[in-house]
């Protein structure tokens, strides 16, 4: 079995695992992006308090404007915490897609798209009155639409914001090789993301990672993904203390964050084989895989990561032993 960083078998297709360069189609696929006429097919992301419910206010305003005359302005009711502009877009579907939007005003905002597959989120933003921010965030939609929006994220936020030059770009990655992938190895101490790596003699190299956190909890960043176009799974030795509540998720971050896969352990407190997927190098994108868990009361130990095309390895092809 070949084994990733500190000590992988260099000759596996060297390759199939350079960063290739990545670039985008001309094609906007958001059908209203600039305002220039009217705000059709823009709505509000409704929240409901009781038996009443509370929207944004839109409409067209030729007070502010980043191109032409023209822009979306937002007026929020202040009342919950998700509070703006949404619109749906038609996609082709098995694509990376780059979203991205100006805005600018007052409030603490983030774009976010939600679509077969789950949510993305972007980075959180504080808007300014004077100058125009970007936002962006990157989404691989499995379906042939997802639903984007600029959001308010903390409590009775009552502002107004404008938005302009909205934009979904199509990501084209190059046709990569139909290449087999035999097991790659990797140790999840090399690749530790906010978790504590852990010393452990009966580990595999020594150590593991370990992370407790409820949400967001990285055990391992930035972790290589080969550039194949066959499908491909990610094996994980997972130990995990928590309930039915706890997962363990595979997540892009190259602009914002989208859970790509989740699972529930199969078992607690022992060490097992999880696989996951499969995935493809355009679902990955061209960002590294990122290893991350949630749960209430949760604790992670992550050893041995296995990476490969085969999706029918066995503990002890997994452990090296054969």
């Amino acid at each position: 079995m070949n084994r990733g960083k500190g000590g992988w078998y260099f000759g596996v297709c060297l390759s199939i695992f350079l960063i290739s360069a990545c670039c985008y189609s001309e094609k906007n696929f958001v059908k209203n992006p600039d305002f220039e006429e009217n705000a059709e097919g823009w709505f509000t992301y409704e929240q409901q308090v009781g038996d009443k419910t509370y929207q944004s206010t839109l409409s067209i305003s030729d007070f502010e404007a980043y191109t032409g005359k023209f822009s979306l302005q937002v007026q929020t009711p202040g009342v919950r915490v998700l509070q703006g502009p949404g619109t749906n877009v038609a996609v082709d579907p098995e694509h990376g897609y780059i979203i991205s939007v100006m805005a600018k005003g007052n409030g603490k905002v983030m774009l976010c798209a939600n679509g077969e597959g789950g949510w993305v989120r972007g980075a959180h933003t504080e808007l300014s009155p004077d100058k125009w921010k970007e936002l962006k965030i990157r989404r691989f939609e499995k379906g042939h639409s997802f639903t984007m929006y600029i959001v308010t994220y903390t409590e009775g936020q009552k502002v107004t914001f404008y938005i302009d030059n909205v934009k979904v770009i199509k990501e084209e990655l190059p046709e990569y090789p139909p290449v087999e992938i035999l097991p790659i190895r990797y140790e999840s101490e090399d690749y530790a993301g906010n978790s504590e790596i852990v010393e452990d003699v009966n580990a595999n190299g020594g150590k593991y990672v370990e992370g407790s956190r409820q949400w967001d909890n990285k055990l391992v960043s930035n972790l290589p993904f080969p550039k194949t176009s066959k499908q491909v799974y990610i094996y994980l030795k997972v130990w995990v203390k928590g309930d039915n509540n706890s997962y363990i998720s595979i997540v892009q971050e190259k602009m914002g964050r989208q859970e790509l896969y989740t699972a529930i352990p199969p078992v607690f407190e022992q060490w097992v084989w999880l696989k996951t997927g499969p995935f493809t190098a355009r679902e990955i994108g061209e960002g590294g895989v990122v290893i991350s868990s949630g749960g209430t009361n949760i604790t992670v130990k992550l050893d041995t990561i296995v990476i490969s095309t085969q999706d029918n390895l066995t503990d002890i092809e997994l452990d090296g032993k054969k």
